[in-house]
């Protein structure tokens, strides 16, 4: 009970001193982290992203590292999609196991890849400027043209990678918490800027089937520095809070579990970047719906943002297959197909 108390006297500090301060964080690089809000794992996406006060999934190491604390075995997961053909590519590996034999903490290491690959640096070919009264090395006047010399193409990639380390633990039957060591590298050709940052979480099981959960995404705010030109970027935190209900029915011998999650941002989004805005506050909902049969064939659907999601998934011994569509007014729908073993 006393480590209770002062867990959540220090949460409560925490939490009073970020909200006052977050707001004021003028300094804050706008949509600066934009790949660590993807989400993983085709369950939790086709879940709506309502994910924050589930448990027992490696995956959980990104969504709420304190939902490690009751895992009990070991698991790799993996998952890849593509955006606008096969233009943009978003992988994620992760793997899970006990920390030790008390069954109470567990440790996960995961990599999340968002890249665009072939992308063609034509610095290098020959601008012609036949006039000498119109030269100032760019292609802005009559009569002036490139060699275009396939030779001289440079072929780079533009990517954005994130690599944690994350912890958790069971302190009893109700309270678990969590954290995660958040490496971020952001690089395209020669440029490359890479940063640091934490991220802290809590579940509470209040009743035998309610769970209350919360995540604190770059917590104390991730700092990246560029290698070339002194620039900076900065990632403002993330405040993730959900609920989950979870029952087992009698019905076909299944187990429904129904989510709902607030993502709070504090980066001034407008309301094209944020489903609701308030000042420099933005938020975002998601909800989620699955309908589990006999440990085996599941089906979720759950509205993220706004916009439709679903997925299906189903379980051979230790091997996990899922499956999540993500809809998009604005940049399309998305598929997602995530696999996972334990042992």
């Amino acid at each position: 009970m006393k480590q209770k108390i002062l867990f959540f006297s220090i949460m409560v500090s925490f939490f009073i001193t970020f909200i006052v301060s977050a707001p004021n964080a003028s300094f804050a690089t706008k949509y600066a982290g934009e790949f660590l809000s993807l989400g993983v794992g085709g369950r939790a996406l086709g879940m709506g992203g309502a994910y924050v006060a589930m448990k027992h999934d490696a995956t959980l190491a990104y969504w709420n590292p304190a939902g490690l604390g009751a895992f009990q075995s070991q698991e790799l997961a993996l998952m890849h999609s593509e955006r606008f053909g096969d233009l943009v590519n978003y992988d994620y590996i992760g793997f899970s196991r006990p920390f030790d034999k008390s069954g109470k903490s567990a440790i996960a290491v995961t990599l999340i890849r968002l890249g665009v690959d072939d992308i063609p640096f034509t610095e290098e070919l020959d601008l012609i400027e036949p006039n000498e009264s119109t030269r100032n090395g760019e292609l802005d006047a009559p009569g002036e043209y490139v060699i275009y010399d396939e030779d001289k193409i440079i072929w780079e990639s533009d990517s954005e990678t994130a690599l944690f380390f994350s912890y958790g633990h069971r302190m009893d039957d109700q309270l678990s918490v969590g954290g995660s060591l958040k490496l971020v590298r952001k690089s395209i050709g020669e440029y490359n800027a890479n940063g640091f940052g934490f991220d802290l979480g809590m579940q509470y099981q209040a009743t035998d089937h309610l769970t209350i959960g919360a995540n604190i995404q770059d917590a104390t705010t991730t700092l990246l520095l560029w290698n070339k030109g002194g620039e900076r970027e900065s990632i403002s935190p993330t405040i993730k809070t959900g609920v989950a209900w979870i029952k087992n029915i009698g019905f076909f011998s299944g187990r429904i579990s129904a989510t709902f999650d607030v993502d709070t941002r504090f980066e001034g989004r407008d309301k094209a970047g944020s489903q609701y805005t308030a000042g420099t506050v933005s938020f975002d909902t998601h909800f989620g719906f699955e309908y589990f049969y006999r440990n085996a064939l599941s089906l979720r659907f759950g509205p993220s943002a706004g916009d439709l999601s679903a997925g299906a998934g189903f379980i051979i011994d230790k091997l996990r297959f899922d499956y999540a569509f993500i809809g998009h007014n604005d940049l399309g729908d998305t598929h997602r197909v995530s696999g996972s073993i334990r042992f």
